[in-house]
């Protein structure tokens, strides 16, 4: 029988999307496959459960085994939060840097002889490897054959550059030892894969509370999670919190309702804020608590890891989630190691004030920020936003979903309140992750939110060299269109020639309104002759901004970044 398909003809291969949420504290999977057509239903996208290093679940802890792991009868320590130290340690603030878990862990990771990439590299050997081994056995390996593999991860809305490529360096073992499996050419922005997320499920089924969305409607969005903080607002505006470590906020506003398009009203924010300072907060509590009631000989003999242990049995499920505000006392049985011949108590109890204080430091943080995310939808609609909504880890916490009602109903009454009573919130990230690329592939049957514009995070400019002024090109704020164009005339006066006659541009760029301006780029000329009328065309890739250069009928002049002082 002859082929359908030309001699020579290339065949398009479907692509099975997947999203990785890579968590300090917790990570998720979520994958959708298309119909016979290629095409995909972002409903029918799916968390997959995971089983890595006796950690199962929807989400899974982000940790390594520090001894030979053996499955199931494994008793040994764990290895967490590498993923902070993919970052170089002057992007950490100091209150993070200091943290004694963070050094802890950062101790016994090195005396291992593991970098923080190899640590990374080391979990997502088990973390995708398991989740391409159920996809095989799921599919059938011959059906899986058909398919490539896409893997997009989410990253913190303003990571880096040198941890967005240890991050990359770490996938790429897992990545080469699977056929037809690639990572997707861009990460995707932690705070963006969430709106998506959120935004395309109420979408689907009206707002957060049924009602069809409005465009003057805002939406705040709070995700709170084990290392990241994300805010956006939408008149119908979003605001998002990601309450990791890291606090970004963004906020957008709706232009259209068919289908949901929104653009974003004001750049992110970040501040340092959310559940593992509250973790280390309570460790410190049961330590300083245990030194008080044993005898000084049987807290010398007691370890990290024995503290660690005690915590990991109390903390995680039945305090931090469960407490509440006016919360009765709790009392735990110690565990046998603390239990010295000269024991004062053989439990250890909480109050309400002891818990609150472990929590309020960042809580409180998380309240200023939300605080400032309504003074902005306000600023920007002249109203409240319509909606609050907690998301996230951290955001099953009745004691912040109530502290955040009550702020809420404090500063803007009509607004409603909502969180997720299942892993809907928690798994928002992977899953955006997921329908961003389905999205950018253009394979989707029905539409999924549109971001078509993000606000600027930083101004940049060109000074000239007729009187050293500076001509801004972008100010901080000022939102670009994600599909462009975005040109912006360069004045004929920011081309110098450096001795060797080479024409060249310098852009400078301020982080702040008030900041120091500082030069950030040398952009050389490679064209023969000095092309007329030349703009910059800024564009997004994910939530990265790049730029070309342009002359006359959108035609590109090539140029090379050079280092400044090479002149």
């Amino acid at each position: 029988m002859a082929s359908s398909v030309s001699q020579g003809q290339a065949i398009r291969r479907q692509i099975i999307h997947v999203g990785m949420d890579f968590g300090t504290a917790y990570s998720s999977i979520s994958y959708v496959i298309p119909d016979p057509f290629g095409q995909v239903e972002p409903g029918r996208s799916q968390v997959h459960f995971s089983k890595v290093y006796l950690s199962e679940g929807n989400m899974v802890q982000t940790r390594i085994p520090k001894g030979d792991y053996t499955e199931n009868d494994y008793e040994g320590g764990w290895i967490k939060w590498f993923k902070l130290s993919l970052l170089h340690p002057d992007d950490l603030p100091k209150g993070v840097r200091v943290l004694n878990t963070l050094d802890i862990s950062t101790k016994e990771r090195e005396a291992l002889d593991l970098s923080a990439t190899d640590a990374a590299a080391m979990y997502f050997k088990d973390l995708l490897g398991q989740f391409l081994g159920a996809l095989s056995l799921g599919l059938g390996h011959e059906e899986l054959a058909r398919y490539d593999v896409e893997i997009t991860v989410a990253v913190p809305d303003k990571w880096p550059v040198d941890a967005r490529r240890r991050l990359h360096h770490a996938l790429q073992p897992t990545i080469a030892a699977h056929a037809n499996v690639r990572l997707a050419r861009k990460f995707v922005p932690e705070g963006e894969a969430t709106a998506i997320a959120l935004l395309s499920d109420a979408s689907r089924r009206g707002n957060f509370r049924g009602q069809g969305f409005e465009e003057a409607d805002t939406v705040i969005i709070c995700d709170c999670g084990g290392g990241t903080t994300v805010g956006f607002n939408l008149p119908t505006s979003i605001s998002v919190h990601d309450a990791h470590l890291l606090k970004d906020s963004i906020a957008y506003k709706v232009t259209s309702t068919q289908p949901l398009t929104v653009e974003e009203i004001s750049p992110g924010k970040c501040i340092f804020a959310g559940a593992v300072l509250v973790d280390e907060a309570f460790l410190q509590l049961v330590k300083d608590k245990t030194k008080t009631a044993l005898p000084r000989r049987t807290f010398n003999t007691l370890t990290d890891s024995d503290f660690q242990d005690f915590v990991d049995e109390i903390w995680e499920q039945r305090i931090k989630v469960r407490h509440s505000i006016g919360a009765p006392r709790r009392d735990f049985s110690l565990p046998h190691k603390f239990l010295g011949s000269r024991a004062n108590r053989a439990k250890m109890s909480f109050s309400v004030d002891d818990i609150n204080s472990v929590f309020d430091p960042t809580v409180d943080k998380i309240l200023n920020l939300l605080e400032s995310e309504i003074a902005e939808v306000r600023r920007a609609t002249g109203n409240g936003p319509k909606h609050v909504v907690v998301a996230g880890g951290f955001g099953r916490s009745r004691y912040l979903q109530l502290k955040i009602a009550q702020k809420v109903e404090s500063l803007s009454p009509s607004t409603l309140t909502d969180w997720y009573t299942d892993e809907d919130g928690w798994t928002s990230v992977s899953r955006g992750a997921v329908l961003h690329a389905v999205q950018a592939h253009m394979r989707s049957i029905e539409p999924i939110v549109q971001i078509e514009g993000r606000a600027s995070g930083e101004s940049y400019g060109v000074d000239r060299r007729t009187d050293g002024s500076m001509h801004w090109l972008i100010r901080q704020g000022e939102v670009l269109s994600t599909t462009g164009p975005n040109r912006r005339a360069l004045p004929s006066d920011a081309l110098r020639r450096d001795t060797n006659g080479r024409v060249f541009v310098n852009m400078y760029r301020q982080r702040e309104p008030d900041a120091r301006v500082e030069l950030f780029d040398c952009i050389v000329l490679t064209a023969v002759g000095e092309p007329q009328n030349i703009a910059f065309d800024f564009r997004w890739a994910g939530g990265e901004m790049s730029f070309v250069l342009v002359y006359g009928d959108n035609r590109q002049v090539p140029f090379v970044h050079q280092n400044c002082y090479d002149f």
